[in-house]
């Protein structure tokens, strides 16, 4: 729903439209440990302009929107909040600040009559728009509402945070987030495909350079902000990746934790779209955060198969495929579409045997699993491109190494 189009102009174009902080954020900066630790819910409620029950309402339909879309998530609105100073802009641009705007009135914590349309600067439109969206600003009423709002909200956080530090929560040894690359802001590399070049040698060096500047930047300006989901599962992070970008790791007790599926039951279950047990935490990482090389893996399929790393063997795709020596087998992996032709898995076979297995099937038949990991020896790995249906000879992707080292993930 597109909530501007019913709205009335605020008569402010999109420079003037930004909400800001007030100057009413002391008390709650001032907070300690020991004072966060005695709240429950209607103590926090107390800083927001509702009851304690309709608060509470409101953040569990907030955690459960955040489930479904961070981005549209009121919850992401606390994300500036540590820095607030009066006049300060609340959100990282209006693009930001109407789906914020619009989250708030979804999960029932502000009425659309403390909100109004931005005005635009074309003399064809009447209102501004942001990604085909109106644009929405608050009205001077919507403003203090607002500013209360996300100062509740930063109280809950900060007691969860606080629950945390005092031990009362059981922490992971590590969380992990999957991110593709196209999710990341990153800065022109200059780095183009040249004539002849086989695509997996260009797109393999585009993630390296990316992985370059990842591991040597502080996050700021790359992530979409600074409140974002972690996973304690390490595989969850890696199906989110999904064989295009990288993970990265954090230790829990370095950063804030802002909720988590082990103490809020909305982050806990399978996810609905994903049918996964993601096991969530929500945290707050600091915009001047380095991650090192070593809390960064690299799951780009085209950089694992250039660089001959056994991770790729499952990462076969159309026109691409594996072959390799493990348990003194010729072994090699493809991709085959299913009978439909909707979908399909990578198969396996072996050198002289006309049989091909899924990963399953060939653990049954072969007594191993011939998906390598680190443990395993792996001798003579090579990726090729090729062309099932043409006379086209195979071209090999990776410098072959006749025993290959493999540095153990996470």
């Amino acid at each position: 729903m597109d909530y501007g189009e019913r709205l009335p102009s605020s008569g402010k174009f999109p420079e003037e439209a930004m909400v800001k902080f007030d100057g009413d954020w002391a008390s709650v900066k001032a907070l300690s440990d020991s004072d966060l630790l005695k709240m429950d819910q209607a103590d926090i409620a107390y800083f927001s302009p509702l009851p304690p029950d309709q608060f509470t309402e409101v953040v569990s339909r907030s955690l459960e929107e955040w489930r479904e879309n961070p981005g549209r998530s009121f919850l992401s609105a606390v994300g500036n909040a540590p820095f607030a100073r009066a006049g300060k802009k609340m959100f990282n641009s209006l693009e930001h600040q109407t789906h914020f705007l619009a989250g708030l009135c979804r999960v029932g914590g502000q009425g659309s009559r403390n909100l109004q349309a931005v005005r635009s600067k074309d003399h064809g439109a009447r209102f501004h728009r942001e990604r085909g969206v109106v644009a929405i600003t608050a009205s001077e009423a919507g403003v203090a509402y607002v500013n209360q709002m996300a100062r509740a909200f930063h109280v809950w956080e900060k007691r969860n945070a606080a629950m945390v530090r005092s031990g009362a929560v059981k922490l992971p040894k590590k969380l992990y987030r999957g991110v593709r690359a196209g999710e990341l802001e990153f800065p022109e590399f200059g780095i183009e495909r040249a004539k002849g070049q086989m695509y997996e040698e260009f797109a393999a060096s585009l993630t390296q350079a990316r992985f370059d500047h990842l591991v040597g930047h502080s996050v700021g300006p790359m992530f979409p902000g600074n409140v974002l989901s972690f996973t304690a599962n390490v595989d969850v992070a890696r199906y989110f990746a999904n064989e295009a970008g990288f993970v990265v790791s954090v230790d829990p007790r370095e950063v804030d934790v802002v909720a988590a599926w082990s103490f809020n039951e909305e982050l806990d279950g399978k996810d609905p779209m994903t049918n996964k047990h993601e096991r969530e935490w929500i945290i707050r990482l600091s915009p001047d955060h380095k991650f090192p090389p070593e809390e960064v893996e690299i799951t780009a399929s085209e950089w694992l198969m250039f660089n001959g790393d056994i991770r790729g063997i499952n990462l076969a795709g159309h026109g691409t495929k594996a072959t390799y020596e493990m348990n003194g087998l010729k072994i090699e992996s493809r991709f085959e579409y299913r009978a439909s032709g909707e979908g399909g898995s990578v198969r396996f076979s072996v050198d002289g045997e006309w049989m091909e297995w899924t990963r399953n099937q060939f653990k049954k038949e072969k007594g191993f699993d011939p998906v390598p990991s680190s443990a395993d020896e792996v001798r003579d790995l090579q990726f090729w491109s090729y062309d099932r249906y043409s006379s086209r000879k195979p071209v090999l992707i990776n410098r072959p190494s006749k025993t290959l080292e493999v540095k153990p993930a996470f």
